[in-house]
């Protein structure tokens, strides 16, 4: 039985209609749902950076407040004094400062020199947004800065790789360029031996139970709020043989994640090095907010 051509051509349209019609409902379902994760993805943003203001205002306080203190106990010692004692007391003063300032400075050339070596690869930065390096920036500073004021016997001897072009420049603006650190322009597998190395990933299968003087130990500069898996092991993986280990931190606490940001690392191989012994270690570096909550007692 033939059928008629025009009840065929119809039944085709309508078919045709319906799929570009399913198809256009798919695409506009689809540009929503990507909108929608693409707001909550800006809300998160927003709040970790409105976090980070608020922890900056508050740390900006307490130095201002620290500073009034001081003012105020040198006023307080100096009010009963008379102007010659006035003067030998703020002289002492700075005399104690430059004495104190020289030690550091021996004391951070001489971890260049002699350190365990930890290397920040910064070559991961050129995929990365604006934003996303200046948080790595910040953290090596908080690291650094932290590193300069701990009473530790040994410090790290700090390494930047890929140091170079408009990452380089982006790093002398915030500073880096004066730091007792050592700048290579190179990526990392010019600058150090494969065999030396090992690259620090939190989806390593290997953990660290113990750290090598003699290893040269790479931080991916990656923000772990961007949550790029795999991205350091799968560099150490192309480079060849190269070692790989995470921080045993599941091991040892009861923990949300081993993913840590940079100055978290950092300071924990800091700690590590002076006390040798991860718990302590964790309980003095890791931030509250990745634990676990601790379970109510009946």
């Amino acid at each position: 039985m033939s059928r008629n051509p025009w009840t065929v051509a119809l039944w085709v349209g309508v078919t045709i209609a319906v799929v570009a019609v399913t198809m256009w409902v798919q695409e506009v379902s689809d540009e929503a749902a990507a909108k929608k994760r693409a707001a909550k993805k800006q809300r998160r943003q927003d709040r970790i950076e409105y976090r980070r203001a608020q922890h900056d205002a508050r740390r900006k306080d307490r130095k201002r407040e620290q500073q009034a203190a001081r003012q105020e106990a040198d006023e307080a010692i100096t009010s009963t004094l008379t102007p010659e004692e006035k003067k030998r007391y703020y002289e002492e003063k700075i005399a104690q400062k430059r004495l104190a300032k020289a030690r550091l400075e021996d004391k951070l050339n001489s971890a260049m020199a002699t350190g365990l070596r930890v290397v920040v690869d910064l070559a991961f930065l050129q995929e990365q947004t604006q934003r996303e390096r200046n948080s790595v920036i910040k953290q090596a500073a908080c690291a650094y800065g932290a590193m300069k004021k701990a009473e530790h016997p040994s410090l790290l001897s700090l390494h930047f790789a890929s140091y170079h072009g408009e990452i380089a420049a982006l790093c002398d603006k915030r500073g880096v360029g004066s730091w007792k650190a050592t700048r290579h322009p190179e990526p990392i597998d010019e600058v150090f031996p494969n065999d030396e190395l090992i690259f620090l990933s939190p989806d390593s299968p290997n953990v660290l139970t113990e750290v090598n003087p003699r290893a040269v130990y790479v931080i991916g500069g990656i923000v772990d709020r961007s949550v790029r898996k795999g991205q350091s092991l799968s560099k150490a993986r192309g480079l060849g043989n190269v070692r790989t280990a995470r921080l045993p931190v599941q091991e040892t606490l009861h923990v949300r994640s081993n993913v840590l940001n940079i100055d978290t690392v950092l300071l924990s191989l800091l700690e590590f090095i002076n006390c040798g012994d991860w718990a302590t270690t964790f309980e003095r570096t890791l931030p509250k907010r990745i634990y676990w909550p601790t379970e109510p007692t009946t």
